[in-house]
């Protein structure tokens, strides 16, 4: 109905969640991802304005429920604090509440990815923001059971297997030594040398798994 990718929906969503505001202005989430005419036309979209209201009900309701602790901080369940009031033109404001829920969402997803890295240590090689990459497959019913057991949500996980392309890695890898190597000859001798022909075979690698 908008004319943008499901990953700009997404995109845009998530932006909501953390609190974008629904405006034209050039310099908001939404518009910095679908421009301004479809930014234009999703505000008006009688469903997204729907959603957006019930992520802040949504938001003022679990703010209304989590209290500071008693040095003025807000807690989240990876138990990080984070100072519920900040100083703006040098008055002491509270913090808008798409901040203060950011938080609490960021704590969760990071004790839902702690939960996911116990259950197999010793196979995940990265850590992104909210997902991670394994060398090899994890069971997903044990992953969402963990996260379940950790933070009491059921999350929905997605996994995608990457292949990566060691013949181009090593190719690339030969290339830049081989350009070393005739920058050094220039400037010792002034002599170049010979085109590289590529006579190695197709290099094999297991792939990792990536988790989000």
């Amino acid at each position: 109905a908008i004319g943008i990718s499901i990953e700009q929906t997404k995109t845009c969503l998530l932006a909501v969640m953390y609190g974008a505001r629904t405006s034209t202005w050039h310099e908001t989430a939404i518009v910095e991802t679908v421009g301004k005419d479809a930014a234009r036309r999703l505000n008006d979209f009688p469903l997204f304005a729907n959603i957006v209201a019930d992520v802040k009900r949504a938001g003022v309701a679990i703010l209304a429920n989590t209290k500071p602790n008693r040095q003025g901080g807000l807690v989240n369940m990876f138990g990080k604090s984070m100072p519920i009031q900040e100083t703006v033109n040098g008055k002491i404001k509270k913090k808008p509440w798409p901040k203060l829920l950011a938080h609490l969402i960021q704590g969760v997803e990071a004790l839902a990815l702690r939960a996911c890295l116990e259950v197999d240590p010793g196979a995940v090689v990265l850590i992104q923001h909210d997902g991670f990459t394994a060398t090899r497959q994890l069971d997903v019913a044990s992953l969402k059971k963990a996260i379940m057991a950790a933070t009491g949500y059921e999350l929905k996980l997605e996994e995608e297997l990457i292949q990566p392309d060691i013949q181009a890695q090593l190719d690339k890898s030969i290339q830049n030594e081989l350009l070393k190597a005739r920058k050094a000859s220039k400037f010792n001798t002034g002599v170049g040398l010979r085109p590289f022909v590529d006579t190695s075979s197709t290099a094999k690698s297991k792939g990792v798994y990536s988790w989000g």
